[in-house]
C-alpha cells in the first residue's frame, strides 16, 4: 500500500555514492558446515552472503540511516520518488564498489535509478588515464580549475567555447553557483559533494540524499539558498511524511545460503 507523502510526486532525489554503496547490505562469505554422506562425515566450505557489519570507524546512526533505505527504494518503485545519479558519481563506483547487485541484498535492485549529465562534465576539459579519471584527487582539482574561472574567460577562447554542448554552455554560464556552494564549504575535501550538488540543482531535484552530515551541515549553516535540499534518508522520509520503515532483508553477520538470497 502506497503512503501518502506531504510533497508534489513524484520527488526528485539524487543520490549520493555513499548511500549506494550501503544499499547492498550483504557481502560474499563461506561457512564450513559438516554433512553426512552415509557413514562418512565431511567438512565442507558452503558458499553464501553474510549481512554486512558496519565498518571500522562507522558512527551509530549509520545503522539508522541503512534502516530507512528500503523504505526508500519501495517509493522509488511506486513512483513516489524519482531516483537519478550523475556520470562523476559513477566514476566513484570504480573506488568504492557496490557489490552483490540483484540479489536480496541490493535495496535498490527494483528500483529504476536514471543516469544524468553533470553539470559541467570533467571529461570534456581533462584527459588521462582511468586512474585519473576515477581519482577524487582529479575531481578536486577540477573543482579549484572551476572556482579560478569565469564564463567570460570561456567565451573568450571561442575554440573551445564552441564545442560545449549547449546545456553545459547554461551551466558554466551560471558558474558563480557553484562558486558559493564550495566557499561554504570548510575543506576541499567536501569540493567533489558540491560538484554533485550543483548537478542535482541543475536538474531540478529536489534532494541529494546522502550519508555525509558534515557537508549536510556545513551547507545547512550557510546562509545560502538551498533549493536541492542536502539530507539523509531519514531526513527525506520525515519531510515526505512517512513514518513506517519497512524492514531490513538481512540480519548484519547472519549466514545465507546462496540460493536463499536470490530473488
Amino acid at each position: 500500500m502506497s503512503i501518502p507523502v506531504k510533497c508534489e510526486v513524484p520527488a526528485k532525489v539524487f543520490l549520493d555514492r555513499n548511500v549506494r554503496a550501503r544499499s547492498v547490505i550483504i557481502e560474499g562469505a563461506v561457512r564450513n558446515q559438516n554433512v553426512q554422506w552415509g557413514a562418512i562425515e565431511e567438512e565442507l566450505a558452503i558458499t553464501g552472503w553474510r549481512g554486512k557489519p558496519l565498518r571500522d570507524g562507522d558512527l551509530r546512526w549509520i545503522a539508522g540511516e541503512i534502516a530507512c533505505l528500503p523504505t526508500v527504494a519501495r517509493l522509488a518503485t511506486e513512483g513516489v520518488i524519482a531516483l537519478f545519479e550523475a556520470h562523476e558519481i559513477g566514476f566513484e563506483a570504480f573506488l568504492s564498489p557496490v557489490g552483490a547487485r540483484g540479489t536480496k541484498g541490493d535495496l535498490f535492485a527494483r528500483a529504476a535509478i536514471s543516469r544524468v549529465p553533470d553539470a559541467v562534465s570533467r571529461l570534456f576539459f581533462r584527459s588521462g588515464t582511468i586512474d585519473r579519471i576515477i581519482s577524487r584527487q582529479d575531481v578536486i582539482e577540477f573543482c579549484r580549475f572551476l572556482r579560478k574561472v569565469t564564463p567570460e574567460l570561456f567565451e573568450k577562447t571561442p575554440e573551445i567555447w564552441n564545442r560545449i554542448p549547449d546545456t553545459m554552455q547554461a551551466n558554466l554560464r551560471e558558474l558563480g553557483r557553484f562558486h558559493k556552494l564550495i566557499d561554504a564549504l570548510p575543506h576541499d575535501k567536501h569540493w567533489p559533494d558540491a560538484l554533485h550538488l550543483w548537478t542535482a540543482e541543475t536538474h531540478g531535484a529536489g534532494y541529494f540524499l546522502t550519508m555525509d552530515r558534515k557537508f549536510i551541515n556545513a551547507l545547512m549553516n550557510s546562509r545560502i539558498n538551498l533549493p536541492t535540499k542536502p539530507a539523509r534518508p531519514s531526513e527525506l522520509l520525515a519531510d515526505l511524511g512517512v513514518e513506517h520503515r519497512d524492514p531490513l532483508p538481512a540480519e548484519a553477520l547472519k549466514f545465507y545460503d546462496y540460493f536463499e538470497m536470490i530473488d
